[in-house]
């Protein structure tokens, strides 16, 4: 039963925020009704929803252990970035520019902190020294 509800977690995760990333504007269009509304900052969350999707075929695949968590941040922060200037680069976001410039930064830093190898004497690291992100990948 743990295998058919995490199932339909990831299908709901990657088939939503797939939708969201990609087509905002159909999302927005059927929740809203006819009422037009800014609908870049919605790409941001498909982005987290398509992260969330792949912490679930992670744990479906293999559960347990700090790497899905890590590889989860990793995705969610660069599809953040890279939702968030497609937004701004299609002249969809029409909020503060402060504040898009701050959510790139930081989801940008946050990605790069994943990125890191982590220190020998650092706790929160799982001792495994290579392939931190469980992603089949060679340490930088």
């Amino acid at each position: 039963m743990r295998g058919l509800a995490l199932t339909v977690f990831i299908l709901e995760c990657l088939g939503f925020g797939g939708l969201v990333l990609v087509a905002p504007a159909l999302l927005v269009e059927t929740v809203n009704g006819a009422d037009p509304i800014a609908y870049g900052w919605v790409r941001w969350a498909g982005a987290n929803l398509i992260a969330m999707g792949v912490g679930g075929l992670l744990m479906l695949r293999k559960p347990g252990g700090p790497a899905i968590v890590r590889t989860m941040a990793l995705v969610a922060s660069l599809g953040t970035v890279g939702a968030l200037v497609f937004s701004r680069v299609r002249d969809e976001w029409d909020g503060a520019l402060w504040f898009l410039i701050v959510l790139v930064a930081l989801n940008a830093a946050v990605a790069l902190g994943v990125l890191l190898p982590a220190k020998s004497s650092d706790p929160s690291s799982d001792g495994s020294s290579s392939d931190e992100l469980g992603l089949g990948l060679d340490p930088l």
